[in-house]
Order: structure tokens, then sequence, then C-alpha cells
């Protein structure tokens, strides 16, 4: 059996009520056993067009016992989804593929140092430049994005402060790293920390709380997902998988496929709802189509 250990975070103040909001909510008041219902919760994107997400007001309510509250999730507005991976000294980037663009040579972004990362970056031309436009929409952000090479630091300074982020940590599993002869293996809690303290460090700003950046958490690792939860009470963590099946359409390079990994968490949909259920994850990330094949089974054998 393999045992997953995850540390503390350490270096940030962490507190719930503290200066960064948790992302859920719970209702002082009962609500009552006859009056409720469930307002859309959110609209998904196309498989197409996965490099950005919306996501509807979280007016949730439905049907429970009398006496009971109901935990809701204040998770809202648009989100730009991007792939980070952490280089060699510990720094954490946008790169939005396993392996960066050096002809001759089959380099991770583990296999380099920050310095180097951002050297590369400069010859291949993926650096971001400076915005003239800052009414960017969501989808052009995605777009712009997803063509870069840059620090997370620098990227989530550039960024509008009234955009969310999706962030993919993208930790290559065994499968990944023999098939791209991918060399070095950063320790998943060194990565996790690392990404963590860039997020809490550069997402307030200068008028506290309230103008915080909304960042919500994927992976398609299940050990990342339960480090990035266990660590911090404030940001969402959504398992991401395709549920064993062949999806239409990947949100990015770095996400794995049915073929890239042998894991039980990701043979189902029962199994990921499971293993977030069991891990206090905030729900799971998948292709919606793969979602609608579910529910259309359970509703033939109904």
């Amino acid at each position: 059996f393999e045992v997953n250990i995850i540390t503390p975070f350490r270096g940030v103040r962490l507190e719930i009520g503290g200066a960064v909001e948790t992302y859920w909510k719970s209702l002082a008041t009962p609500v009552p056993a006859q009056s409720s219902r469930l307002v859309p919760s959110r609209s998904q994107p196309s498989a197409r067009s996965m490099t950005s997400a919306h996501t509807s007001p979280s007016n949730l309510s439905s049907t429970v016992a009398s006496g009971h509250s109901l935990t809701h999730s204040s998770v809202t507005g648009s989100y730009v989804y991007m792939a980070v991976q952490v280089t060699r000294d510990g720094h954490p980037v946008a790169c939005a593929d396993w392996l960066v663009p050096e002809a001759g040579y089959a380099l991770g972004v583990a296999d380099l140092t920050l310095a180097q990362f951002e050297a590369l970056a400069r010859r291949a031309g993926k650096c971001m430049m400076q915005m003239d436009d800052p009414a960017l929409s969501p989808r052009q952000w995605a777009e712009l994005i997803s063509g870069c090479m840059i620090s997370l630091a620098e990227l989530l300074r550039v960024v509008p402060a009234a955009l969310g982020i999706c962030l993919e940590l993208a930790y290559p599993p065994q499968r990944v790293r023999e098939r791209l002869a991918l060399r070095h293996q950063l320790d998943l809690n060194d990565v996790t920390d690392s990404i963590l303290r860039t997020v809490y460090d550069t997402t307030a700003a200068p008028e506290g709380a309230a103008g915080r950046r909304p960042v919500v958490f994927t992976s398609f690792s299940p050990d990342a997902c339960a480090a990035l939860n266990w660590k911090q009470p404030n940001y969402p963590v959504f398992l991401a998988t395709q549920c064993g099946e062949h999806s239409r359409g990947l949100p990015s390079a770095t996400a794995l496929g049915v073929d890239d990994v042998h894991d039980y968490r990701f043979t189902s949909l029962d199994s990921a709802v499971e293993f977030a259920k069991s891990n206090n994850l905030l729900g799971v990330l998948l292709d919606a189509g793969l979602l609608v094949s579910s529910i259309s089974g359970l509703d033939a054998n109904w």
C-alpha cells in the first residue's frame, strides 16, 4: 500500500474568520423543510472552451430536514484556467505543457531554475507582453496566458484582481515521467507549499480582504488535491478527472487522460466523488458530457 504524508503549511498565518475569507459559508438559521429550491449552481463551458469557466451566484438552497443548517459555497464569478508547475529551485510558474520548448532536449519545468525558465521563455518568445487594454474578457485572458511562460507571482500581478484564477497543479505521475523522460520530481509537500505561499503573498489587495482575488485549485493528482485542501482553509479544491473515459476535450496539455495514470480514484465518477467527499474537497471537475452520460444511464436504469 501507499501512504501520502501531508505536512503542515508554514509561513502564513491561517485562521478561519481571519484576514482571508473561507470559501464556504454556513447559514445560521434553520432552513424550512417545505420552502426550498435549487437555483442554478453553475453554468459549464463546452468541452472546446474549458480554458475559462463561469459560475453563477451561489444562491443555493435545497430541501432539508427542519432544524438543520445548510452549508453552501461562496465561489462565484469568472475564472481563468491555467496550469502551474514548480521549478527546481521552488518557484511556481505558469506553463501549459510538461516539456519546455527547448530544441534537442527533453526538459521539464522541474529540471530548470526560475532564471533558466525565464531565459528560455524570452528565447522562445513566450513572455507576457505589457497589456495596453486592461479590459480583456476572461476568454481573452485565457488565450493570452495559454501561450506564455511566466512566474505565478508575476502573472497574479498582471491579471486584474477582479478576475478569478483556477490553478491546475500539474504534478506528473510515473507513466508521464517515464514516457517523456522527465528527470526531476519535486516533493509534493514542497510543491504545494510553494504554490500556496505565492498565492497568499500576491493575491491580497491593499484595501484588505474585500479586494482579495478569487482563487480555485484543481489537480489531476488526487494526492495533490488532498495536500492543497488539508494545508489551508481559505481556497476551494476540486479533483479533476476523466472518470475512466476518453473525454471530448481536455482543459490543458498537462491534463491526465485514461492512459496516463493507473489509479482507482480515476476509474469512475463514483470513485472520484468518494475521494472528494472523504478529503472534504468542494467537488469534482470533469467534462460535462461525462456527467450527462452518467445521469442518462442512471435515468435509463431507474
